[in-house]
Order: structure tokens, then sequence, then C-alpha cells
């Protein structure tokens, strides 16, 4: 939860200035989820981009023999919201190191973990996104599908059309949005 108050706050104080710290703390957020929530690097015994919604102290995921949790609601609210800062980031005159390094892991990234985790939450029902999903089992752990899912991950899917419009797996992307509307 402090993450997330961190980021929307970067998010916000970039939006209202200009200052590199909150630019800077926001990239560094990014970057941490994705290297310790979402298995992009075959760092966690997971499949490619599985988002672990809880990691145990030693950047493990936490999980026990029923299995590894994730919600993907949370793994396609935290694109549309990395999006967003991105998008302002974009707006900035010069970019540092880290906020370029930022751009180009979300550019390589992104899309594959939108698509990755959209696939394993839709229902099989289709008409939602469940919100548990276990990780080793590959199996829905909790079917209920919440209604705030469906337009975060709309947004997640447009914003990040937006941020990366000619990019190679859009038409992917759109199916998402289109499934979710």
């Amino acid at each position: 939860e402090f993450r997330r108050v961190l980021f929307r706050s970067a998010v916000f104080a970039g939006y209202l200035s200009d200052e590199s710290f909150w630019f800077e703390k926001g990239c560094e957020y990014i970057q941490y989820i994705m290297n310790h929530h979402v298995n992009y690097k075959k760092q966690l015994a997971l499949q490619d981009y599985d988002f672990v919604e809880r990691i145990t102290l030693d950047g493990a995921p936490y999980g026990d023999e029923q299995g590894v949790l994730s919600d993907p609601g949370h793994a396609l609210e935290f694109i549309g919201l990395a999006c967003k800062f991105l998008l302002l980031l974009k707006k900035k005159k010069s970019l540092s190191a880290l906020e370029t390094q930022t751009l180009e892991l979300a550019e390589a990234h992104f899309a594959p973990l939108l698509c990755h985790c959209f696939d394993y939450g839709y229902g099989k029902n289709g008409g939602g996104i469940i919100k548990a999903f276990d990780l080793k089992n590959r199996i829905a752990i909790n079917d209920d599908m919440p209604w705030w899912n469906l337009p975060e991950t709309m947004r997640a899917a447009a914003e990040l059309m937006e941020l990366f419009p000619q990019h190679k797996m859009t038409d992917k992307i759109k199916r998402v949005l289109v499934l979710c509307s």
C-alpha cells in the first residue's frame, strides 16, 4: 500500500511540477515492481510475465504447497498507473538515464505483461477479470470478478497504445481493450 501511495504521489507531483525527484521516485517504483513481482527475467520459477502478488524477504514468490497468489487486476492496474506516469515523463525536455531506462523497460515488457495477465485473469465465461489466480497450479482460486478490473484494464490498454503507438503487439493490446468493453 505504501508503494501505491508513493507512486500516486509521484504522478501527482510530477504533473504539477517538473521536479526531477518525483520522476526518479516513480521510475524507481516501476523498476522495483518489475524486478520483484514480474517474471520477465526468468528469475522466478514461474511462467514468463507472471505477476506475483506477494514476495518473501529474500525476493522469492510468497506461496506454499497449495500455490502462489496473483491478482490479475492488480497487475493490470499497475500497468495503467505506470503508463499514466510514463506519459507525463515523456513530456519532459530531457530524461535522466534512469528515466530512459524505465521507458525502455516499459516498451519491452508492458505489452506482454498486459496480455499475459489478461489471458490468465479473464474469466472463462468472459465478462470480467477474476480476483485471484494460482500461478503454481495455473487455476483460478477466486473467480469473483470485481467491477473495477475492466475499466482499469481498458485504461491500461489505451494508455499503453498511446505511450507506444507503433508497438509490435498493438493488435493484441486492442484485443484486450475490445474484450473489456
